[in-house]
């Protein structure tokens, strides 16, 4: 599973962003991700919004 942090508080773990309201939830959400699958992380540490990453038709692949 890839993880990446877009910003204080958005995460990106393959190809959905979670949004959080506090940047302290965002953490613990990456955080439990160390030890834990997506399902049960989003269950522990709920995003405000989760949404697809929108892919860029323009791009060279």
């Amino acid at each position: 599973m890839a993880t990446v942090r877009l910003t204080t508080k958005e995460v990106q773990v393959d190809s959905t962003i979670y949004t959080f309201d506090a940047v302290w939830k965002a953490d613990a959400f990456e955080a439990y991700l160390a030890v834990a699958d997506v399902e049960h992380c989003v269950k522990e540490h709920q995003p405000v919004e989760m949404r697809k990453v929108e892919q860029d038709l323009y791009s060279v692949q």
